[in-house]
């Protein structure tokens, strides 16, 4: 979710987001290409810094050598990654999932629309909106 918030992904570009797309920086940094998904749009580039890095970092060192995709979110299930991707709606619905977990009240609330979460973060968080990162 950090990658999904922080770049205000959606879904689409979660799914065709590669390992290659996610580059490891020296000092705990992730620079981040979004690949174009929609007519007359570029390229999107962010970086993730601090404490969030370093989830993303251990999420992509958990991944099989034997990988037979280079897409980057791969299904976790009991606590091993499998080699298999993550599709369109598995990932729509981790943040109900997550509110869920949390017991946060209505959950369902909580879709896979990161563009509006991230435009909240932007108006009432800690979050610089030009260089998406959190001050960590």
């Amino acid at each position: 979710m950090a990658i999904a918030i922080l770049g205000a992904c959606r879904t689409s570009e979660l799914v065709h987001l590669t390992n290659d797309d996610v580059e490891i920086l020296e000092g705990n940094k992730l620079f981040i290409t979004l690949r174009t998904t929609k007519v007359n749009e570029e390229d999107r580039q962010f970086m993730i810094t601090g404490e969030l890095a370093n989830i993303v970092m251990k999420y992509k060192k958990l991944r099989p050598m034997n990988a037979s995709t280079n897409r980057f979110f791969l299904r976790f299930q009991n606590g091993i990654c499998r080699n298999q991707v993550t599709g369109k709606n598995m990932l729509s619905q981790t943040p109900c999932r997550i509110a869920t977990f949390l017991n946060l009240p209505e959950p369902t609330r909580y879709t896979g629309n990161q563009r509006n979460e991230s435009n909240n973060l932007c108006t009432f968080g800690n979050y610089d909106c030009i260089t998406p990162s959190f001050y960590i």
